[in-house]
């Protein structure tokens, strides 16, 4: 029995260390789950607030970054102003490009290198930065603007005033925008509309100067010169000094529709006492100031002999400054005069004041015929005065050469009124005389007497077939 219960008992205190160490063991494992637990719910809690701190690092790299580009374009766009300001336009278009590079969808940029471009002549690339503006914001008012100016410089006038149309729309009030279409409306042919625009445009605060001399233009190719006159003595109502009015006020002075010559004489007194008359008579119709034509008749008396000639004339004005001319005359049963004349010419004007021109002449003479080549250069100083420099080359069918060098100075003394003096030396053209050198000098003044009526005299020391030569001429020339 003791033995069984020492027995018992050493069996019981071996299950009790078991249960002790299944226990312990448990224990051990409890806490490694609180701690992976505890671990966990860390990792949940702070896991968040880290990827939000990682997106705030990043958020900001990228917005310090998108700021320096900003400040950058904004350097670039305040250094390509100034640029623009000091002409320096090459620079400024380098510039405003080096901006597109950094902000290429920049708006301001985009419409500032067009505008720059096209004062370069650039018209392609200022159309294209133009074009893919107005793609994005199709009523982009600097935009249309910019795209109408370009339009018309390059002659495409309708697409250019739809575009000021579409501009207008907007901006109906924009004298600048009023002034841009009705040049084009101008420019087109469009004379009606042009005014209409341009009436609306000093509404709106136009330049009032720029708008009326347009107007006046408009209405002298409308062949309405007393409306024109109207319009260019407002200008020198707001500006008496104003020259381009006063210019177009004394050019409608000659702008004429009829000119006639009722009879102009010339008299001739030659060193042997023998004295000749020429009467002579035209008529000339100017069409719409592109076209002349011209009807003379002239009647020769010397010495009991008579000789009447007529001659037809025609001159082109329709090219902008190119003057093409063609006259043909005749004499009926000549006793002194050629019986057969002509001569076709062509005049350029380059700018305001330079005239580069050439005449070829053809007469037949009873034994003899002659062909003269004639270029000239004129310099004007005015509507009326002016210096010119003629060169003339003659040939005779016979083999006879011969050439002279003509000057002739005209300049206003007195409103549109002129004095003028010529002066012709070189080889002998009307006796065939080679060892002959011949000295021509002539002068002469006009006068309005009335803006219809203007009166001349002249006088010349001419080289004659009969010697030295007195030559008086009195004209009078009816205009309206």
């Amino acid at each position: 029995v003791r033995m069984s219960l020492l027995q018992g008992l050493k069996e019981s205190s071996t299950d009790m260390k078991s249960v002790k160490n299944k226990m312990r063991k448990l224990g051990r494992n409890q806490m490694k789950n609180r701690l992976v637990l505890i671990v966990l719910s860390l990792f949940i809690i702070l896991l968040p607030l880290f990827m939000s701190y990682a997106q705030d690092e990043t958020g900001g790299k990228n917005n310090n970054s998108d700021q320096t580009i900003k400040r950058k374009v904004e350097a670039l766009i305040d250094k390509g102003i100034r640029y623009e300001h000091e002409d320096k336009l090459d620079e400024a278009i380098e510039t405003f490009k080096l901006a597109l590079t950094l902000d290429p969808e920049n708006v301001l940029v985009q419409v500032r290198l067009a505008k720059i471009l096209s004062w370069r002549g650039r018209y392609d690339e200022a159309l294209k930065l133009l074009n893919n503006v107005l793609k994005k914001h199709p009523n982009h008012s600097e935009a249309l603007f910019r795209k109408a100016q370009i339009l018309s410089w390059e002659g495409k006038y309708k697409e250019a005033i739809a575009t000021y149309q579409i501009y207008l729309l907007k901006e109906k009030n924009d004298a600048d925008a009023l002034m841009g279409i009705a040049r084009v409306c101008f420019w087109a042919g469009e004379y009606e509309k042009a005014i209409k625009y341009f009436n609306r445009a000093i509404k709106a605060g136009g330049n009032k100067i720029d708008a009326y001399l347009n107007m006046g233009k408009i209405y002298l190719a409308m062949n309405n010169k007393k409306k024109a006159k109207e319009i260019f003595k407002k200008v020198l109502d707001i500006d008496p000094t104003n020259r381009e009015a006063k210019r177009f006020l004394r050019g409608i002075r000659l702008l004429k529709t009829y000119e006639i010559e009722p009879a102009s004489l010339k008299w001739y007194i030659y060193t042997d006492g023998t004295m000749s008359v020429t009467e002579t008579s035209s008529f000339l119709y100017h069409y719409r100031q592109k076209m002349d034509f011209l009807f003379k008749y002239s009647r020769a008396a010397i010495n009991g002999n008579v000789d009447q000639t007529f001659s037809l004339g025609y001159t082109y004005m329709g090219i902008n400054n190119l003057y093409l001319g063609l006259q043909f005359g005749f004499t009926i049963n000549p006793d002194f005069n050629k019986p057969l004349f002509g001569n076709i010419n062509a005049h350029y004007k380059f700018g305001k004041i330079l005239t580069a021109g050439v005449t070829l002449e053809y007469d037949k003479y009873i034994d003899d015929n002659l062909i003269a080549m004639k270029p000239e250069i004129q310099k004007d100083f005015s509507d009326v005065s002016y210096a010119l420099v003629r060169f003339n080359q003659y040939f005779f069918q016979s083999g006879y050469r011969a050439s002279t060098i003509d000057l002739y100075i005209q300049f206003e003394y007195f409103d549109q009124n002129t004095i003028y003096v010529t002066g012709t030396y070189g080889g002998d053209a009307e006796i065939k005389d080679p060892d002959r050198r011949v000295f021509d000098f002539g002068m002469g003044i006009s006068y309005y007497i009335t803006d219809n009526l203007q009166s001349k005299l002249t006088y010349g020391w001419i080289e004659t077939e009969y010697g030295k030569t007195h030559q008086f001429g009195w004209k009078n020339i009816v205009k309206w």
